[in-house]
């Protein structure tokens, strides 16, 4: 892989920003409250949580695949794969800077 210079990150940041905004408050919404035998489902598992933030795309889809019938398990996915995509983005500007 190569450097990633200042214009290369922008780029970046201007194209998945505007698409990442949408998926985070989307996944930000009312919970509709869940039967009790179901609770236990709506709950997105720790591996898949760390998969999430070390591999943002793994994220999206995760979010995608359960935005519909579990709420809470897709927000769960979509803010913590805005949050490696974050830290990813800071780390490479703080590593093009050294």
């Amino acid at each position: 892989m190569g450097n990633f210079g200042f214009q290369e990150i922008l780029l970046l940041l201007i194209i998945f920003l505007p698409i990442g905004l949408i998926i985070y408050f989307s996944s930000i919404r009312k919970s509709y409250p869940i039967p009790e035998e179901e609770k236990g489902e709506d709950k997105l598992h720790i591996g898949l949580q760390i998969l999430s933030f070390l591999i943002p795309l793994a994220g999206a889809v995760i979010y995608f695949a359960n935005k519909d019938n579990y709420p809470n398990k897709a927000g769960t996915a979509a803010r913590t794969a805005w949050w490696g995509f974050g830290i990813g983005i800071l780390a490479r500007i703080i590593y093009a800077l050294l």
